[in-house]
């Protein structure tokens, strides 16, 4: 099974030193084929002015905003994704959207920010068509 791709929406992105950036790749698209291509690949953006960026290391100090931000693409495995047995998927089709998400249950993740000062827990709850932020601290 091949990983999937999930998107984020209003993030702020994670610090620019651990990421690499792919100039020569010119839209979204590309750049997610480059991510799938690369096994230490974590997540993706593409934006106009710098081009494609792909994070290779864990994903810390995201935040997601209730206004602005940009699209972060997170690569999962299939097993992070409530599968519908009977339900028939392109093999070539990588990306996956609300409608692999359960539409009833809710998938709660924990996104832990570790650092050298402090630390921050979001808790997130995926749904069908929704992502919620359940909780969110810091110290």
């Amino acid at each position: 099974m091949t990983d999937k791709i999930y998107q984020l929406q209003g993030v702020k992105l994670q610090d620019l030193e651990d990421r690499v950036t792919e100039r020569e790749v010119v839209n979204l698209s590309s750049c997610q084929e480059v991510c799938l291509e690369k096994c230490s690949c974590r997540a993706y953006t593409f934006l106009d002015v710098i081009g494609c960026m792909i994070w290779v290391v864990d994903l810390v100090d995201i935040t997601v905003f209730s206004v602005g931000g940009y699209d972060l693409y997170l690569r999962l495995a299939p097993g992070e994704f409530s599968q519908a047995a009977t339900r028939k998927k392109n093999p070539n089709d990588h990306a996956c959207g609300a409608c692999d998400l359960p539409e009833s249950d809710q998938l709660n993740v924990a996104f832990i920010d570790v650092g050298h000062a402090s630390m921050q827990v979001c808790i997130t709850g995926f749904r069908k068509g929704q992502l919620k932020i359940l909780a969110h601290s810091y110290d």
